[in-house]
């Protein structure tokens, strides 16, 4: 009978299963350290952890996951705390 150890848990989470979260995390850092521009999709998935297929399943472009990260980033009103700083 032939046994295998057990494999170690995994350092962070990959693949699809929460993949869309992941990759808006990534979207936030990313466009905040380098700017929306020039950051690449090759940068995202490898931040998110993701593939690229599953980058492009979850978004179907970079400019489709944008338009989602500055409606989260509207909706969560920093926007607004913005312009209160003014």
């Amino acid at each position: 009978m032939k046994t295998t150890k057990p494999r170690a848990p995994a350092m962070h989470a990959t693949g699809g299963r929460g993949a869309r979260g992941r990759i808006l995390r990534a979207a936030g850092q990313l466009f905040y350290e380098r700017g929306i521009h020039a950051t690449g999709v090759a940068a995202l998935v490898e931040a998110a952890h993701v593939s690229t297929r599953t980058f492009y399943q979850q978004f179907g472009s970079k400019s489709a996951l944008v338009e989602e990260y500055l409606r989260q980033f509207d909706a969560d009103g920093a926007l607004e705390s913005e312009r209160q700083l003014r």
